[in-house]
């Protein structure tokens, strides 16, 4: 038989300092968790620095790590302002979409629509939900010249610098 060489776990990559993952919006997000009539009494929430086999971090987190996916809005009906400073939430994500295609805010809602992103209506619209996609990722593929298209679109609507942040 044959002796294999045990291999080194892989090292992990460094967390953020607590510090620099603060999640904007944080109470926001707590407060949406209580604010329905089935609402529970309590909730845990996973620190954002735990890790779970070995992986740093999880879907639905306060960390701005977790919290935070790409963001680019382009095509008809929608301004091209370039790459903005200010950061989404994706709760606005679907009222700004009605208000796109030219429907009335809906009647019940977290998100607020993003009329600075929206110039007239669209006859229709397309949307992309690039999930999994670390937003610093894209952004290094966009600036290296690997991601042409959402380059392309990026070039022709108004990408967000700080991402969308997800709710809880």
């Amino acid at each position: 038989f044959c002796l294999k060489k045990k291999k080194k776990p892989p090292t992990a990559p460094p967390l953020p300092d607590p510090a620099d993952n603060a999640c904007p919006d944080a109470l926001d997000n707590v407060e949406q968790l209580f604010d329905a009539a089935h609402a529970p009494d309590a909730v845990i929430l996973a620190h954002p620095r735990q890790r779970l086999d070995g992986v740093v971090g999880h879907h639905g987190g306060l960390g701005v790590v977790q919290a935070r996916g790409p963001f680019l809005a382009a095509g008809a009906g929608i301004a091209a302002r370039g790459v903005v400073e200010e950061h989404l939430r994706m709760v606005d994500v679907a009222p700004t979409i009605v208000a796109l295609a030219g429907g009335a805010p809906l009647r019940v809602q977290d998100g607020w629509a993003r009329h600075e992103l929206v110039t007239g209506p669209a006859e229709h619209v397309l949307v992309f939900l690039l999930d999994g996609t670390n937003a610093a990722a894209l952004a290094e593929a966009v600036e290296q010249g690997a991601a042409p298209t959402i380059a392309a679109l990026a070039g022709r609507g108004t990408p967000s610098r700080h991402r969308a942040l997800a709710s809880l």
